[in-house]
């Protein structure tokens, strides 16, 4: 169980590491408890109230599947300015199969580059379509919630979850294993039960294991004794 407010601090970086993909030394409050969104809250509360009632059904199987997108879709034309109606009609796009799902990912990202989930749902996307290079131009070389965010002291767990686990996706897949590591240990640390925590571990095991395997098969064609090297060995850090 996470507690109601837990700060974390984040590595800081060593005296190498002088790329734009280092972490930075910075704290902030992450939090369970509903967090206010002015553009979210300026909205009449029946729309609230209904909006609230379809986020708890598009994390499922939904019912009633065509009525929910269509009014989604509804909403989304009355309502360009709240980001996350159109985050809701992507999610349920999502779960219908449809194949305006990546199509509404990228308009809400390019519609409100600044609102969290559409950049890591965007981010998301061009890792699938192995577009990594998108990402560093996504966050604005910021990898840290605080660095994108620095007016904010605080965010909601589930911000620091989904931003987390896509960064340590994507710095796992671009090599840099050591800041995967550190990304990992703060959500084992949050989240240890969360399903993205989970699965950015197992991708993690699985990336280093392909690495040795394809090393296993390099050194042996070419009749080389294998060796370790520090980047294929966890390396120890704190969160």
């Amino acid at each position: 169980m996470v507690k109601k407010k837990t700060k974390i601090k984040k590595r800081k970086p060593t005296p190498a590491s002088n790329k734009k993909d280092v972490l930075k030394l910075v704290s902030y409050e992450i939090t369970e408890e509903p967090m206010i969104d002015e553009v979210y809250e300026s909205l009449p509360e029946t729309i609230q109230n209904e909006l609230k009632d379809i986020h708890g059904k598009i994390h499922g199987p939904i019912k009633d599947s065509d009525r929910i997108v269509s009014r989604l879709e509804e909403l989304v034309k009355q309502h360009r300015h709240v980001p996350q109606i159109s985050n809701y009609l992507a999610a349920a796009y999502n779960l219908t199969g449809s194949n305006k799902f990546e199509q509404c990912v990228e308009d809400n990202y390019k519609k409100h580059p600044d609102y969290l989930f559409a950049r890591v749902h965007y981010a998301g996307q061009c890792m699938d379509n192995n577009d990594l290079e998108k990402i560093p131009e996504i966050f604005k070389a910021g990898y840290d919630l605080k660095v994108l965010y620095p007016h904010r002291n605080r965010f909601h767990i589930s911000e620091f979850i989904a931003f987390n686990a896509l960064m340590c996706r994507y710095f796992d897949s671009t090599g840099k294993r050591h800041a995967a590591e550190v990304m990992l240990k703060s959500l084992e640390k949050i989240a240890p039960e969360h399903p993205a925590t989970k699965q950015a571990k197992r991708c993690m095991q699985g990336s280093l294991l392909d690495k040795l395997l394809t090393k296993i098969k390099q050194v042996t064609s070419n009749n080389e004794p294998l060796q370790s090297t520090d980047e294929d060995k966890p390396s120890s850090f704190e969160a």
